[in-house]
Order: C-alpha cells, then structure tokens, then sequence
C-alpha cells in the first residue's frame, strides 16, 4: 500500500510536465517552406484610388470634359533659321559673252529658342484668353495695350503703302514724261515714295511685334508664380463646376508634360 502511494506522487509531477510541453511533430524535409503574405502597402495622398466608386457615365464625361478645359503650361524650343539667300557679290563685262553676275549663296545659322506657353488641352492659347478665362481683371488692360500697338502699326503700314504707290506711279509717270523736267520731278516723287515704304515698314515692325509678343508670350506680362496662379484658379473652379474631387483630377493633371525649369 505505502509503496503503491509512493509511486503515484512521483508519476503525477512527471505528467504534469509533459502536458506542458507541446507536442512536437517530425517536419518533412521534402515539403515547401509555407508562404509568407505580405500586408498590402497603404496608399495615401492624392494618389488613393477610391474604392467601391464604380464609374458611372456621368462621371467619366465629367473626367473628358475636364482634361479637354483644363489649362497647363508646357516648355516650348523654337527653332529659327535654316534657310539660304543668295547676294548679289559684283559683275562685270566681258570682252565675248557680255555682262558677268557673280552670286553667292549664304546659308543662315539655325538657332533655338527656349520659352513656354499656356495651353487648354493639346491647343495653345494666347495670353489675354487665358486671362479672361481665369477671371483675371488685368486681361482688359492688357488688351487695351495690345489693341493700340496694333493701331500704332496699322497706322505706319498705311504710310508704307501710300509711299509704294507713289513709287510705283512714278514709274509709269517716267514713261510718259514729255521733258526732262517732268521726268525729274517724277524721279523725285518715286525716290520720295520709296523712302516713306520703307519707313513705314521698319516703323510698324516695333509695335507690331510687341503686339504679338504681348499676345503669344506669357512671359512678357505675367511671371512664373503669377502664371501659375492663374491656371490653378481656372482649374480649381472648373473641378468644382464639374463635381470633381481632387483625388480624381490629380490623376489626370499628374501626367502633363514637364514646364519650363522653374515649375
């Protein structure tokens, strides 16, 4: 008796031991590591996709309508040059074949340009558009500005014709001269005529390219920050216009094309 009580205490503790440890099972060398999954990354910012959105028709004409309105700037290079003119070097006349002409042809260096622009969707447009699109209240004076250089150049351009058409009535005027008299006061009045084309000519260049750098070149009114300015306030009320989010626009405004350094 007292040695069958003896053994059941020193069995109870070892029992007790082995239920505390777990059972451990031979692992197969032959089976495949069990795969790891890894936590899908978390994407914030504007670049989350909404989820459980389905896109409706509506939506998707909303997203068109506003790629198609929407205004960006872009870099541009223009190349300029590359052509040829010939000039006229001396002549002379020979002995057998009569006058000689000699010509050279110089070709013209090709040389580039680095500016930006405004664009709308794939099309570029000019200054004042983009402005008044915005709600800018300079756009009215700047085309005031615009408007009175354009005068200011149509006005030399009149000179510039009045003188070519006294130029080319005085050759008809030489032809039918009946003395010399006439015919020298018909010399002068085309030397005359000639004289005031050419003025109005380079007269009407300066405002005339002013006008259309004005016109075509942001840079000459607005500055960088300014510019943007502008085309964020377009493009922030036509998202609200449109019911966009800015989740949904920021990925179509993500893929335009670079700007110019500085952007």
């Amino acid at each position: 008796m007292l040695l069958s009580l003896a053994l059941l205490l020193l069995a109870g503790p070892a029992r007790a031991q082995d239920e505390d440890l777990p059972l451990a099972i031979p692992a197969n060398p032959d089976a495949p590591p069990p795969a790891v999954q890894a936590p899908e990354p978390e994407v914030v910012g504007p670049q989350a996709p909404t989820r459980g959105a389905p896109m409706t028709p509506e939506k998707l004409e909303a997203l068109r309508r506003y790629q198609a309105e929407r205004l960006s700037i872009r870099g541009e290079t223009e190349v300029y040059g590359g052509g040829a003119r010939a000039v006229w070097v001396g002549g002379w006349w020979g002995p057998r074949w009569g006058p000689h002409t000699t010509v050279a042809v110089v070709p013209e260096p090709v040389f580039a340009t680095r500016t930006w622009g405004i664009y709308q969707g794939p099309q570029r447009i000019d200054v004042p558009d983009a402005m008044r699109m915005s709600g800018d209240t300079q756009a009215e004076a700047l085309e005031g500005t615009i408007r009175s250089k354009k005068n200011a150049a149509r006005a030399w351009y009149t000179v510039a014709g009045v003188g070519g058409a006294v130029a080319v009535a005085s050759l008809f005027g030489q032809l039918s001269a009946d003395n010399r008299y006439e015919y020298a006061n018909w010399q002068i009045a085309g030397l005359g005529g000639a004289t005031a084309g050419v003025v109005g000519l380079l007269g009407a260049a300066g405002p005339a390219g002013e006008a259309r750098a004005l016109e075509r070149y942001p840079a000459r009114s607005l500055t960088p920050a300014e510019a943007r300015n502008l085309v964020d306030r377009h493009n922030d009320r036509l998202r609200q216009e449109l019911g966009l989010s800015p989740q949904e626009v920021w990925s179509i405004e993500r893929e335009e094309p670079p700007g110019p350094p500085g952007y």
